[in-house]
């Protein structure tokens, strides 16, 4: 389980970039943050794992305090990042297989274009294309 409470980053030049954020995730969840450019999702994100300090308020994983465990938290978690560079080569279709692969939800990645992963989920109807460049 994630709560974050009450969490808070504000720099010296007056720049709010988390104010006042709160929610929980229970465990085995699959959970996101939306929202514009500049809302603070990296930044709640880095706080959460550990990599940048709040300040005010408190992250939680499983029970360890983000703020007084964070080398405990980073052993628990990961993140990769839509911006890794690896999936803006690949198709929506080969990344539900590439995660379902990883995850152990099927056992290899289907070699003919099969919709396995999307039946599975049934998100068959939604029509799964590359994006234009």
């Amino acid at each position: 389980m994630i709560t974050v409470s009450h969490l808070c980053k504000h720099y010296t030049e007056g720049t709010n970039a988390v104010d006042d954020v709160s929610f929980s995730v229970e465990s085995g969840v699959a959970f996101g943050l939306l929202g514009p450019n500049g809302a603070g999702k990296t930044t709640t994100l880095r706080i959460i794992m550990g990599l940048l300090e709040p300040s005010s308020g408190e992250a939680t994983i499983l029970g360890a305090q983000v703020s007084q465990d964070p080398l405990r938290i980073k052993r628990l978690i990961g993140l990769v990042s839509a911006s890794a560079g690896l999936y803006q080569w690949l198709t929506p279709r080969e990344i539900l297989n590439y995660f379902a692969v990883g995850l152990g939800w099927i056992k290899s990645r289907p070699t003919n274009g099969s919709t396995t992963s999307a039946e599975s989920w049934n998100w068959s109807d939604f029509s799964i294309a590359a994006v234009p460049r």
